[in-house]
């Protein structure tokens, strides 16, 4: 939600967010969703890979608006009940209502680990090389 442009409250307020992806989250006076997903990756990139899958929960308050379509997705969700949804990315970041669950897929957490180093060592090159 932080990621989203805003949260809007359930007095209709709109708190502004991160503004990385393009919609708000609205908060619901009831709970939305509570339940376990699993993940399984759309494609091969960076951390995460095709048709692989790792667990993890979501307990959550709102509901987002539409995400609109130029947004990259990257894994979709299953859950017991069959219902699905996404996760959406932004150039290096991943926004999911998804808490992971990494010990599910040890590689994957490995990965992710992996891939924030060379993002890490990266931008250190980069101010380095400013200087």
């Amino acid at each position: 939600m932080y990621l989203m442009d805003g949260i809007v409250a359930l007095e209709d307020r709109l708190h502004p967010m991160a503004g990385v992806f393009p919609m708000r989250a609205r908060m619901q006076p009831k709970l939305v969703a509570i339940r376990y997903v699993e993940v399984e990756g759309a494609d091969d990139v960076s951390w995460r890979r095709r048709g692989e899958r790792a667990r993890g929960h979501e307990f959550r308050y709102s509901r987002m608006e539409e995400m609109p379509a130029n947004v990259a997705r990257h894994y979709q969700l299953h859950s017991k009940n069959g219902t699905r949804g996404e996760s959406f990315a932004f150039g290096s970041v991943l926004g999911s209502y998804v808490h992971l669950h990494f010990a599910s897929c040890p590689e994957f957490a490995e990965r992710f680990v992996a891939a924030c180093a060379d993002r890490q060592r990266a931008q250190e090159r980069f101010q380095h090389n400013e200087l």
